[in-house]
């Protein structure tokens, strides 16, 4: 069998695909850290110029953050962003940019280079709760999450599994189980 990638072709490939990750933790760090092999990948498909990030995050480096996330002892106190940045360039050889400070609404005035054609977006839910101005965890949970049910009901009007729709909690007819959650 063989797999082909197709690029669109409006895209440019004399011109870099310009990608802002928000946050350097857990989740940022991982996606960050990737993505080097996708500006690889690019090169070879034929994009001269591959990938050109920003890594935004205000944060720094804290000594829990060296037990779950890409970050050693030396790095404590040090901005994520920077870190990563320099290590990613260090490393690969590219010249992407680590910008120390907060996503806000004026965040894309201080892009002034060039707009960005991808916006990754890995913070917590109470950051994203502020930025968006919500009040409640309720309605900012449904930018944020979508629960197993809500993908099942996606599934079920796209028919994409092309079966039967999925049973909807079929634990929850299992009164030991129950029991057993209960008790946690």
């Amino acid at each position: 069998m063989r797999i082909e990638h197709v690029l669109s072709l409006r895209a440019d490939a004399r011109r870099p695909i310009r990608i802002l990750v928000v946050g350097a933790g857990g989740t940022g760090s991982a996606i960050t850290m990737g993505l080097p092999y996708l500006d690889q990948a690019l090169r070879v498909w034929g994009r001269f110029v591959g990938l050109e990030v920003l890594l935004m995050d205000a944060d720094t480096v804290s000594e829990t953050n060296c037990i779950r996330q890409p970050f050693s002892i030396s790095d404590i106190g040090q901005n994520k962003a920077t870190v990563l940045v320099n290590r990613i360039n260090l490393f690969w050889g590219t010249h992407w940019r680590a910008e120390p400070r907060n996503f806000d609404e004026r965040s894309f005035d201080r892009i002034q280079d060039a707009p960005v054609d991808l916006l990754i977006g890995c913070v917590d839910i109470n950051t994203i709760r502020a930025w968006l101005g919500h009040v409640s965890i309720d309605t900012t949970n449904i930018y944020v999450e979508i629960d197993l049910e809500r993908k099942a009901q996606m599934l079920e009007k796209t028919n994409a599994l092309h079966s039967n729709p999925v049973s909807k909690r079929p634990w929850k007819d299992n009164p030991s189980l129950m029991t057993f959650l209960r008790s946690l």
